[in-house]
């Protein structure tokens, strides 16, 4: 892969988006400084009373976890680093491939992972890699299901397109030649075989908000196809048969009674018992509604205040939720600004960028908005780092044109 020096003009012709981001991340940097006793009694009275308590202590940021507020600092200057470098290396269709194969590989090493060790039974035998929880689910490398789940989503979401974006620009169909032949010595037939792994692995990891996604997704392909085309198409035919090799597979391995089970399991109403934490999470918010209480910050509140409970959380359970209350009204509109900077760049550049790559993009977005309402995927460093080298791509202006 080429990689030319970057452009910094590039920098001004996407110089709200940036500007956005570098002030997002001098808010994080203000969160962590130490205040003064006068500003909290302005603008937070819920930190001066609890600073208050707090006798001798001379460190008083907005961040009641400044550590881990510094560590998600230096995750959103490293997101600023994506947004500058990635669509200035990835300018053309065949770096677009390269990458998206780096991409399903890993998540499907994720995948085969979890699967030696969930038949095998090797949950404590790696040193570095110790799985206490969900025991019976497949986690790959992660130790949340719902976490891991969210990720797979995304490496599905890549595979499925990038079938067709490779069919359209790199497989070289000769002619009066065996078609049959030539899919099997192509590299189509590995990346349907790693489609069928990952979607397989989804439904082992059991996590109720990954399950729906993954139904909402298949769904969402099969109506984006039938209203463009009109018709049967290529991509509808792969999601009948991904969906029907899934069930075949997943009810051989639990049964058909614990498949059942597991589409059960995956109804709404499993996730109703979290409510109490969103509860607690816009009871916090309203605690420390203007600046927040810092990235991390739940997890202390919780000790302090929600200790009657009888189970521990360090997130709310909702992304969108625990934002509210890190980031405040004010880092949460820098945020949300930034976000929607990018997305109407996408929406400009719609027309004009590959087909696959939207509804890449598209897809994505729909799986963040439904799953960051169900559990804290974005949270996690790895996930946030898959999604906004995504989100990334939507800057990128690659010639839509088919070489014959």
């Amino acid at each position: 892969m080429k990689i030319n020096s970057l452009d910094f003009h590039y920098f001004k012709k996407f110089k709200v988006i940036f500007t956005a981001h570098l002030i997002l991340i001098f808010f994080l940097i203000f969160q962590i400084l130490p205040n003064f006793d006068f500003f909290f009694r302005i603008f937070s009275q819920n930190h001066y009373e609890l600073y208050g308590e707090l006798i001798g202590l001379n460190y008083k940021p907005i961040s009641l976890y400044p550590f881990t507020t510094f560590q998600y600092l230096i995750m959103i200057f490293n997101l600023f680093l994506i947004y500058f470098v990635v669509p200035q290396i990835i300018k053309t269709k065949r770096n677009i491939n390269l990458m998206f194969q780096i991409i399903i590989t890993v998540g499907l090493i994720h995948v085969l992972f979890g699967l030696f060790i969930e038949i095998f039974d090797l949950h404590q035998t790696f040193v570095i890699y110790e799985k206490n929880f969900y025991i019976s689910s497949l986690t790959g490398f992660f130790i949340n299901r719902n976490n891991f789940s969210y990720f797979l989503l995304i490496i599905f979401i890549i595979n499925f397109y990038y079938l067709g974006f490779y069919k359209k620009y790199f497989l070289n169909v000769k002619k009066n030649s065996n078609q049959f032949f030539q899919f099997i010595s192509s590299n189509l037939i590995i990346y349907r075989m790693s489609l069928i792994f990952i979607s397989a692995g989804i439904i082992l990891t059991k996590s109720r908000a990954g399950n729906l996604s993954f139904m909402i997704i298949l769904l969402s392909i099969f109506l984006f196809e039938y209203l463009r085309y009109k018709k049967l198409t290529f991509n509808i035919i792969l999601v009948i048969t991904v969906l029907l090799i899934d069930l075949i597979i997943i009810s051989n391995i639990l049964g058909l009674e614990g498949l059942l089970d597991r589409v059960a399991a995956t109804s709404i109403d499993g996730e109703a018992s979290r409510l109490s934490v969103f509860l607690i999470g816009l009871k916090e918010f309203l605690n420390f509604p203007i600046f927040g209480y810092g990235y991390g910050g739940f997890e202390v509140l919780y000790r302090l205040n929600h200790d009657i409970y009888p189970t521990f959380y360090n997130h709310v359970h909702n992304d969108f939720i625990q934002f509210l209350g890190e980031f405040g009204i004010v880092g949460l509109s820098l945020f949300s600004f930034w976000i929607f900077r990018i997305i109407q760049n996408f929406k400009r550049n719609f027309n004009k960028n590959i087909y696959e790559l939207n509804m890449i993009i598209i897809l994505t977005l729909l799986i963040t908005f439904i799953h960051g309402n169900l559990d804290f995927a974005l949270h996690i460093p790895g996930n946030i780092y898959l999604l906004f080298f995504i989100l990334s791509l939507s800057l990128t202006e690659i010639k839509r044109s088919i070489k014959n």
